[in-house]
């Protein structure tokens, strides 16, 4: 299994929306640049993985964050027949555990110590997660990366539980949580998600 990590155009020089300019007509894909980027870096490791042992056929695309929201988005665009064999398939997750950090709570990105297996890297955390949780996180990734699907038979599974994390869609918008006690799947509408991006200067959490 090979990890490629790709770098595209950030904020208005990949994303910025020109159509209502005079001359936007000009520019049709100002805001997609970022994207496109992208679409180019899965066409050069499709060309060129083979050379380091990958199969240019089995190309497992994730993200975290501003990734993820890439990995929603590229199949919207024009993707060749062999890019979309896989289906678009989307899994969501919301994560629960919180620091024990002031003002921190469930911020963004404090999972990561978990998935990459830095239990030490308490910065942001405040303290060392569960560890079945955390291994099972893990194991979650890396049978994404491996299979394209994240659930877990229980003979896989960490606690010896089965995980089935349901694919997300526009009509059921299933997602799985990440709870540090009980890891399971659930309706997003049933989590009551709030726009932190718009209501975190209110209530004094810091969402990074």
């Amino acid at each position: 299994m090979f990890d490629v990590t790709i770098a595209y155009r950030l904020g208005p020089f990949g994303f910025l929306h020109l159509s209502h300019l005079p001359d936007g007509k000009d520019y049709p894909d100002a805001q997609n640049l970022g994207l496109l980027d992208q679409l180019m870096a899965l066409k050069w490791v499709h060309e060129n993985i083979g050379s380091f042992g990958g199969d240019p056929r089995n190309v497992t695309i994730f993200g975290e964050s501003a990734g993820a929201g890439s990995c929603t988005m590229l199949p919207l665009l024009r993707m060749s027949e062999n890019q979309t064999l896989a289906g678009g398939k989307s899994y969501t997750y919301y994560f629960t555990p919180e620091s024990s950090l002031p003002i921190v709570k469930s911020g963004h990105s404090i999972e990561l110590a978990s998935v990459f297996n830095h239990p030490e890297m308490t910065a942001d955390t405040g303290r060392t997660l569960d560890q079945t949780f955390a291994k099972t996180m893990r194991k979650m990734w890396v049978q994404f990366a491996k299979t394209g699907n994240p659930s877990l038979s229980a003979d896989l599974s960490p606690d010896g539980r089965a995980k089935v994390w349901p694919l997300y869609d526009l009509k059921q918008k299933q997602v799985m949580v990440f709870d540090e006690n009980n890891i399971h799947p659930e309706r997003e509408a049933s989590r009551k998600i709030v726009d932190w991006d718009r209501t975190y200067f209110l209530t004094k959490y810091y969402v990074f």
